[in-house]
Protein backbone atom coordinates (compact mmCIF):
# COMPACT_ATOMS: atom_id res chain seq x y z
CA UNK A 1 0.00 0.00 0.00
CA UNK A 2 2.97 2.60 -0.81
CA UNK A 3 4.40 4.00 -4.18
CA UNK A 4 7.98 4.85 -4.13
CA UNK A 5 9.83 6.81 -6.65
CA UNK A 6 12.83 8.28 -7.62
CA UNK A 7 14.24 11.41 -9.59
CA UNK A 8 12.62 13.21 -12.20
CA UNK A 9 9.40 10.94 -11.23
CA UNK A 10 8.71 12.85 -8.18
CA UNK A 11 6.07 15.41 -10.00
CA UNK A 12 4.53 12.85 -11.58
CA UNK A 13 3.60 10.32 -8.42
CA UNK A 14 2.95 13.62 -6.25
CA UNK A 15 0.14 14.46 -8.65
CA UNK A 16 -1.25 10.77 -9.18
CA UNK A 17 -1.08 10.63 -5.11
CA UNK A 18 -3.39 13.50 -4.81
CA UNK A 19 -5.97 11.90 -7.10
CA UNK A 20 -5.77 7.81 -6.28
CA UNK A 21 -4.80 7.54 -3.28
CA UNK A 22 -4.38 10.12 -0.36
CA UNK A 23 -1.70 9.62 2.22
CA UNK A 24 1.68 10.68 4.20
CA UNK A 25 3.90 11.65 1.55
CA UNK A 26 7.69 11.36 2.46
CA UNK A 27 10.26 12.22 0.77
CA UNK A 28 14.51 12.75 0.84
CA UNK A 29 14.23 15.04 -2.32
CA UNK A 30 15.60 11.34 -4.36
CA UNK A 31 12.54 9.07 -2.91
CA UNK A 32 9.00 9.15 -2.22
CA UNK A 33 7.32 6.96 -0.27
CA UNK A 34 3.12 7.02 0.28
CA UNK A 35 2.11 5.84 3.35
CA UNK A 36 -2.08 5.68 3.74
CA UNK A 37 -2.92 6.38 7.22
CA UNK A 38 -6.74 5.55 9.41
CA UNK A 39 -8.55 8.89 10.77
CA UNK A 40 -7.24 9.33 14.01
CA UNK A 41 -4.01 8.08 14.35
CA UNK A 42 -1.11 9.36 14.78
CA UNK A 43 1.77 9.99 12.39
CA UNK A 44 4.34 7.80 13.96
CA UNK A 45 2.19 4.64 13.72
CA UNK A 46 1.15 5.33 10.27
CA UNK A 47 4.93 5.32 9.09
CA UNK A 48 5.38 2.34 11.50
CA UNK A 49 3.50 0.01 9.32
CA UNK A 50 5.96 1.17 5.75
CA UNK A 51 8.78 2.27 7.27
CA UNK A 52 11.76 1.52 9.32
CA UNK A 53 10.54 4.24 12.28
CA UNK A 54 11.57 4.21 15.78
CA UNK A 55 9.85 6.05 18.56
CA UNK A 56 12.03 5.14 21.73
CA UNK A 57 9.96 6.59 24.29
CA UNK A 58 7.29 4.50 22.86
CA UNK A 59 4.74 7.52 21.57
CA UNK A 60 4.96 9.63 24.74
CA UNK A 61 7.11 12.82 23.24
CA UNK A 62 9.52 12.70 25.37
CA UNK A 63 12.93 11.67 23.67
CA UNK A 64 12.59 13.61 20.18
CA UNK A 65 13.53 10.79 18.40
CA UNK A 66 10.63 10.99 15.80
CA UNK A 67 11.19 14.59 15.43
CA UNK A 68 9.56 15.06 10.88
CA UNK A 69 9.97 18.06 9.36
CA UNK A 70 6.35 19.06 7.80
CA UNK A 71 6.35 21.06 4.44
CA UNK A 72 3.00 23.36 4.80
CA UNK A 73 1.57 24.42 1.60
CA UNK A 74 3.33 27.73 1.64
CA UNK A 75 6.45 25.62 1.26
CA UNK A 76 7.95 26.51 4.83
CA UNK A 77 8.70 23.82 7.00
CA UNK A 78 7.67 23.06 10.72
CA UNK A 79 9.57 20.89 12.86
CA UNK A 80 7.18 18.64 14.65
CA UNK A 81 6.82 15.20 16.94
CA UNK A 82 5.10 12.62 14.68
CA UNK A 83 4.00 10.77 17.86
CA UNK A 84 2.10 13.43 18.91
CA UNK A 85 1.21 14.98 15.50
CA UNK A 86 -2.26 13.51 13.87
CA UNK A 87 -2.15 11.71 10.87
CA UNK A 88 -3.61 13.39 7.86
CA UNK A 89 -2.69 14.18 3.77
CA UNK A 90 0.88 15.97 3.80
CA UNK A 91 4.32 15.81 2.99
CA UNK A 92 7.30 15.26 4.93
CA UNK A 93 10.59 15.35 4.66
CA UNK A 94 12.99 12.63 6.31
CA UNK A 95 16.75 12.24 5.55
CA UNK A 96 16.42 9.01 5.01
CA UNK A 97 13.97 6.47 4.43
CA UNK A 98 14.01 2.77 4.62
CA UNK A 99 11.28 0.51 4.04
CA UNK A 100 9.96 -2.34 6.54
CA UNK A 101 10.86 -5.78 5.18
CA UNK A 102 8.64 -8.15 6.43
Amino acid sequence: NFVQSGGGEFAFYHIIRRLLMPGITVTNGRKMVIVPFEDGEMTAVALQRVLKFTTPCHGHGTCGRCKIHVILPNGARSVQLACMYPAREMTIEMPVIRLKVD
